[in-house]
Protein backbone atom coordinates (compact mmCIF):
# COMPACT_ATOMS: atom_id res chain seq x y z
CA UNK A 1 0.00 0.00 0.00
CA UNK A 2 0.98 3.53 -0.36
CA UNK A 3 0.62 6.56 1.81
CA UNK A 4 -2.59 7.48 0.32
CA UNK A 5 -3.78 3.91 0.75
CA UNK A 6 -2.47 4.03 4.67
CA UNK A 7 -3.80 7.56 5.16
CA UNK A 8 -7.56 6.31 3.90
CA UNK A 9 -7.77 2.88 5.72
CA UNK A 10 -6.51 5.09 8.92
CA UNK A 11 -8.85 7.71 8.45
CA UNK A 12 -11.99 4.75 7.53
CA UNK A 13 -10.76 3.12 10.96
CA UNK A 14 -11.30 6.20 13.14
CA UNK A 15 -14.48 7.71 11.65
CA UNK A 16 -15.79 3.67 12.36
CA UNK A 17 -14.90 4.33 15.65
CA UNK A 18 -17.43 7.31 15.93
CA UNK A 19 -19.86 5.42 14.43
CA UNK A 20 -19.46 6.96 11.20
CA UNK A 21 -19.45 4.59 7.90
CA UNK A 22 -17.52 5.04 5.19
CA UNK A 23 -17.56 4.30 1.26
CA UNK A 24 -13.99 5.01 -0.73
CA UNK A 25 -14.05 5.09 -4.62
CA UNK A 26 -11.28 4.86 -6.50
CA UNK A 27 -9.83 4.29 -10.35
CA UNK A 28 -9.13 0.61 -11.75
CA UNK A 29 -8.23 -1.37 -15.12
CA UNK A 30 -11.22 -2.24 -17.14
CA UNK A 31 -10.67 -5.51 -16.09
CA UNK A 32 -10.93 -5.26 -12.35
CA UNK A 33 -13.76 -5.78 -9.67
CA UNK A 34 -16.62 -3.23 -9.58
CA UNK A 35 -16.74 -3.09 -5.83
CA UNK A 36 -15.05 -5.42 -2.87
CA UNK A 37 -14.50 -4.52 0.60
CA UNK A 38 -11.21 -3.91 2.58
CA UNK A 39 -10.56 -3.62 5.97
CA UNK A 40 -14.32 -3.88 6.98
CA UNK A 41 -15.15 -0.65 4.22
CA UNK A 42 -16.60 -0.88 0.33
CA UNK A 43 -14.30 0.32 -2.22
CA UNK A 44 -16.38 1.39 -5.22
CA UNK A 45 -14.15 1.06 -8.39
CA UNK A 46 -14.60 3.23 -11.82
CA UNK A 47 -12.26 2.43 -14.58
CA UNK A 48 -10.14 4.41 -16.35
CA UNK A 49 -7.98 3.66 -19.62
CA UNK A 50 -4.26 3.32 -19.41
CA UNK A 51 -3.52 6.85 -20.99
CA UNK A 52 -5.75 9.64 -21.13
CA UNK A 53 -6.21 12.06 -24.20
CA UNK A 54 -4.74 15.68 -23.80
CA UNK A 55 -8.29 17.44 -24.30
CA UNK A 56 -9.83 14.63 -21.20
CA UNK A 57 -6.70 16.05 -19.15
CA UNK A 58 -7.53 19.82 -20.06
CA UNK A 59 -11.56 18.94 -19.36
CA UNK A 60 -12.66 19.86 -22.68
CA UNK A 61 -13.83 15.99 -22.77
CA UNK A 62 -15.05 13.83 -20.60
CA UNK A 63 -13.37 10.94 -19.42
CA UNK A 64 -13.64 8.17 -22.66
CA UNK A 65 -13.57 5.00 -20.34
CA UNK A 66 -16.33 6.36 -18.27
CA UNK A 67 -19.15 6.92 -20.98
CA UNK A 68 -18.97 3.21 -21.72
Amino acid sequence: MGGTEVYVTGLTRELRAFGISSRVVTSCEPSEAESYEFDGTTVRTYPVGPIPWRAELRRELPRQVLEQ
